[in-house]
């Protein structure tokens, strides 16, 4: 397992994961000892430490407390899987889309309550987003088009500018 110091993208065949500063990331192949199930792909300098498989096993075996650890770090990715393959089949890609934001918003420690909009730098294209948000980049356009219209956010590059208020109203569903 490896922890990036920066942010990537991370592909898992063919979804998406985004890996933040100090995130492990390569967990399955080192628990398992199977093929690597994703391949990252920096979108900024990073700095990675690399675990090995017997390393991993020898510290768990000495202390305990790190495999419970592994343990929970598996179901919470396991349980934000399950999630992520909900909100492709119940809702819209709009909808997809606010949340996304509205989480990328929060990652960024801009409160909801903020009056004024909020400006965020996604560092990735509309087909590495759509890839996240299980969409291709034509709906993630159609979806940005929409949000837009509403007043929720407008797109210039690879910046968006939130209305959070709005998007909290996206965000709630079809």
């Amino acid at each position: 397992a490896a922890g990036g110091a920066a942010e990537g993208v991370v592909r898992q065949g063919r979804e998406r994961g985004h890996a933040g500063r100090g995130e492990i990331f390569g967990e399955i192949a080192t628990l398992d000892g199977q093929a690597r199930t994703a391949d990252a792909t920096a979108l900024t300098r990073v700095t990675t430490t690399m675990l090995a498989r017997s390393s991993l096993k020898r510290l768990m075996e000495a202390r305990p407390q790190l495999a419970q650890a592994a343990v929970a770090l598996l179901c919470r990715r396991l349980r934000a899987t399950s999630e992520q393959l909900e909100a492709i089949a119940l809702h819209s890609t709009q909808v997809r889309l606010a949340r996304f934001l509205l989480a990328a918003i929060a990652m960024k420690g801009q409160g909801e309550a903020n009056l004024r909009p909020v400006v965020l730098d996604l560092g990735m294209s509309q087909t590495e987003l759509g890839l996240l948000l299980g969409a291709s980049r034509s709906k993630v356009n159609e979806a940005l088009a929409t949000l837009e219209k509403l007043g929720a956010a407008r797109h210039t590059g690879r910046h968006i500018e939130c209305n959070v208020g709005v998007l909290q109203d996206v965000a709630q569903g079809d």
